[in-house]
């Protein structure tokens, strides 16, 4: 009989002038371990894998003329269907424009259900896309907010994990920079780069079993009491 899954628990967090929303599972105590989150634009923290801790920023409602035009005149079902499914054909898949007019039947795989196609599109349609891409038209002022750390390294013991189907993997200069030094030199504690084969941007539903693995068996190496077992969600 399969476990039943574990209740997640919602709320909301004041930090730094924006308001996040948090969603945690497993155990609640101050001895347990944790681990965080962080989810990405344009997914929202269920498409994580169940997680110790989700966090995601809260998106705030703007119908701005522009870009944001654009996505609200789209059916946000397909072009969620679309997003998610986009297999490695260049950036030009991805276009407003091409989800607008192709009229191509569009299959789910099975990590991919109705249901969560239908969740999407209904937060989206409530709250719009300013708030996600805010941050691409602030990448100048992140840039400018950021110099004091201009050559800094991430010093902490990292695994990094990309699909091959990953439209972000085919950038130009990034398979190089992953796979001949300069990741290593900006994260000297790299411990391993992991490409898993037939997977793309949205690896952690994908293979989420395989990705629940992977991390499981990284952090369990930092466990500060080798007799304390951790507990799988």
């Amino acid at each position: 009989m399969a476990a039943a899954a574990p209740e997640i628990r919602h709320r909301q967090v004041e930090a730094n002038g924006i308001t996040m929303h948090v969603a945690e599972a497993g155990p609640a105590s101050a001895a347990a371990l944790a681990v965080l989150f962080v989810h990405g634009f344009p997914e929202l923290c269920f498409g994580q894998l169940i997680p110790w801790t989700c966090l995601h920023k809260h998106h705030i409602g703007l119908q701005e003329p522009g870009y944001e035009a654009q996505f609200a005149s789209l059916d946000l079902k397909r072009f969620f269907k679309m997003a998610i499914t986009v297999e490695t054909t260049g950036s030009s898949a991805m276009s407003l424009q091409k989800m607008q007019s192709s009229n191509k039947q569009i299959t789910l795989p099975s990590w991919l259900s109705e249901e969560d196609v239908s969740y999407l599109a209904s937060v989206y349609a409530k709250t719009g896309f300013a708030g996600g891409l805010n941050y691409y038209r602030c990448l100048d002022l992140n840039w400018e907010l950021m110099a004091p750390w201009t050559g800094a390294k991430v010093q902490v013991p990292t695994k990094f994990i990309v699909g091959d189907g990953d439209l972000a993997y085919h950038h130009p200069g990034v398979k190089g920079y992953i796979h001949k030094g300069g990741l290593k030199r900006d994260v000297p504690m790299l411990d391993e780069v992991v490409v898993i084969k037939g997977a793309g941007h949205f690896i952690q539903q994908e293979r989420a079993q395989e990705i629940s693995e992977h991390i499981y068996e990284y952090i369990k190496k930092f466990s500060t009491d080798p007799t304390r077992e951790l507990s799988k969600l």
